[in-house]
C-alpha cells in the first residue's frame, strides 16, 4: 500500500506519516491486529463438544513503526515533538465518546483513539527519532466518506402545489372520448382516506351541462386553504450503498413536519408520533453503539410501536429507494441521510 496514512484529531491536529516525503517513514510496515472476541460458547454436560452462541468482535489494535528523519538532532526532536502533540489527542480523550479518524492511503478510514506512543533516541548526530504508536480502533471495520441523501416532501417552494396530469391522479374518462370533456363524478380519493383531490381546475364547458374541461390539463390536488399535504403527497430517490458490508445510516428528518415516516423499502419503516416545527430536527441513529432516536439533537424522542427496531436499520450494498411521508401545512420538510460505505479492510 502506497501513500500517506493520515490522523484527524480535529482541534488537536492533523498529521502524515508514511512515505519519506511526510518526514515520517515507516521503519515497519503497519500491523493491524486481529479484533478482540467475545463468544457465547458453552459446554455440553456430560457429553463431549461444545454449543456455540453469538460471536461479536470489538476494536483492534494497529501498530505504527516510524522515524522522525531531520537535518540534525534538533529538527528530528522537534518532529517527534510535533507527532507526539497530535497523537495526545487532548481534546479527544478528554471527551466520552470522541474519536479521531485514521484514514488509510486507499481513502477508507477507521475511529478510535491514539494509544501507546513511544520513542527510540538514536546516537548523536543520527537526525532521526524512531516512533512506536498504537491506535486503537472502535470496530474491525473501514469507511468510505460519508455520503448524504436529502429527499423532501412532496411540496414545492411556490406555495406548496403538486401537480399531477388528471388521468394519471384519478383515472378520469373522457365523456365522450375525445371530447376533453370529464365527468367530475368519476374524481375520487387516492389514495382511499388521503383527503387528496380538488376539482377547482376543471371548467364546465356549458352552464348546465355537467361536464368540465381541463384548462391546464393540471389537477391541483392535495392542498386546500390551510394548504395542508397528507398521506401519499411525498417524493422518493433511488442510492446506491457501496462497500461489501452492510452500512448503517443516521437520518434527520427536517420539520415542518407531522407524524413523519422515513422508508427504505425492503429494509425499515420508521414512523414517529411527533409534530416537528420548521426549525425543530428529529434524528434517527441506527449505528451499532449510538442507537438513538433524538429531537432537537438533545431531547430523547421515540418511534411507533408500529415501526422496526433500530437494529433493522441495516442497508446491504446496491440500489435503495427512501421516501418521506407525512403531513406538512408550510415550510420544506425534508429527510437527509448519511452513511459510509463500509470493508473489513483498509
Amino acid at each position: 500500500m502506497t501513500g500517506a496514512w493520515q490522523l484527524d484529531c480535529g482541534t488537536d491536529g492533523t498529521i502524515l506519516f508514511g512515505p519519506q516525503s511526510t518526514r515520517y517513514p515507516f521503519a515497519v510496515a503497519p500491523e493491524i491486529g486481529d479484533p478482540n472476541r467475545d463468544n457465547q460458547d458453552s459446554d455440553l454436560p456430560g457429553v463431549d463438544g461444545s454449543l456455540f452462541g453469538i460471536d461479536s468482535t470489538s476494536g483492534q489494535t494497529i501498530a505504527f513503526g516510524l522515524t522522525a528523519v531531520g537535518e540534525t538532532d534538533a529538527e528530528a526532536n522537534a518532529l517527534h515533538a510535533a507527532f507526539r502533540r497530535v497523537w495526545r489527542a487532548d481534546s479527544i480523550r478528554r471527551t466520552p465518546g470522541a474519536t479521531a479518524t485514521l484514514t488509510a492511503p486507499s481513502g477508507r478510514s477507521t475511529f478510535g483513539r491514539p494509544r501507546r506512543i513511544t520513542p527510540t533516541f538514536y546516537p548523536d548526530d543520527a537526525g532521526a527519532v524512531g516512533i512506536t504508536a498504537d491506535f486503537a480502533t472502535q470496530n474491525d471495520l473501514w469507511y468510505g466518506p460519508e455520503q448524504t441523501l436529502r429527499v423532501p416532501l412532496g411540496l414545492s417552494q411556490g406555495g406548496g402545489l403538486v401537480l399531477t396530469p388528471y388521468t394519471q391522479a384519478y383515472k378520469l374518462v373522457e365523456t365522450p372520448p375525445g371530447s376533453g370533456l370529464f365527468d367530475p363524478a368519476a374524481v375520487a380519493e387516492d389514495p382511499v382516506g388521503s383527503g387528496l383531490y380538488s376539482t377547482a381546475e376543471f371548467r364546465e364547458s356549458a352552464s348546465g351541462t355537467g361536464l368540465y374541461g381541463t384548462a391546464r390539463n393540471v389537477l391541483t390536488h392535495g392542498l386546500k386553504s390551510p394548504l395542508v399535504a397528507r398521506g401519499s403527497s411525498l417524493q422518493s430517490n433511488t442510492f446506491i450503498v457501496d462497500g461489501e458490508l452492510p452500512a448503517w445510516p443516521i437520518i434527520t428528518i427536517h420539520g415542518q413536519i407531522t407524524n413523519p415516516v422515513v422508508t427504505v423499502a425492503g429494509a425499515f419503516r420508521f414512523a414517529s408520533p411527533v409534530s416537528l416545527r420548521y426549525d425543530e430536527t428529529l434524528t434517527i441513529d441506527t449505528r451499532p453503539g449510538m442507537r438513538s432516536v433524538l429531537r432537537n439533537g438533545t431531547q430523547i424522542a421515540a418511534l411507533a410501536r408500529s415501526s422496526d427496531l433500530l437494529e433493522a436499520g441495516a442497508l446491504s450494498p446496491g440500489a435503495h429507494t427512501l421516501t418521506l411521508s407525512g403531513s406538512a401545512s408550510t415550510g420544506s420538510p425534508a429527510a437527509v441521510m448519511s452513511w459510509r460505505s463500509v470493508y473489513p479492510t483498509p
